[in-house]
């Protein structure tokens, strides 16, 4: 009786632990099934990381070729980021990131320039003008747009310089050549 009793615990024993078995056999599919879809959404990841480095490298690429001041701001005015040529006339260093752009030094009479920055930011409109240095030997031709985020919506703005002090002087050379000629 007591090896009767003993061997139907044993059996019941015996059952419980297939059972229990069983549910770890369940739940190592289901575990398995996991770690794939975690496994293929990584690859998608994976994938979608190596194309934004991609369009990241081509657009780098693109500025560095530009050779263009670009300068883009946040809606208050306050340096996000900038192109090595903006370093030509802003005393620009990393640190500078998220200060106000009239609190770095710069070589443009800076007045002129916050007024058309904020113009842009009221009307969000774009605007193309010229600049003058302090000191009057410089001339940049300034265009400075809103900066468009996705959804149509504004996040502050983007200007970019270019100088053309030798075009000023070519033109101012070739309108005394003209008034010469008339004469």
């Amino acid at each position: 009786e007591t090896i009767r009793s003993t061997v139907g615990e044993l059996e019941t024993s015996n059952e419980e632990l297939k059972s229990s078995n069983e549910e770890m056999m369940s739940m190592n599919e289901e575990l398995q099934s996991a770690n794939q879809e975690l496994t293929t959404a990584n690859e998608e990841l994976n994938g979608k990381v190596a194309e934004v480095r991609q369009v990241y490298t081509d657009l780098a690429n693109f500025i560095r070729s530009t050779q263009i001041a670009t300068v883009v701001l946040d809606s208050d005015l306050r340096l996000r980021t900038f192109t090595p040529e903006a370093q030509t006339m802003f005393r620009f260093v990393p640190a500078d990131q998220g200060r106000r752009i009239d609190d770095i030094g710069t070589d443009l009479r800076i007045e002129e320039l916050m007024r058309d920055l904020r113009d842009t930011v009221g009307t969000e409109r774009e605007i193309e003008t010229e600049y003058d240095s302090r000191d009057g030997d410089r001339v940049w031709k300034a265009r400075i747009v809103p900066y468009a985020r996705s959804g149509g919506l504004t996040g502050g703005i983007v200007f970019t310089l270019v100088d053309i002090t030798d075009l000023r002087h070519l033109a101012r050379e070739a309108e005394r050549q003209t008034d010469a000629a008339r004469r």
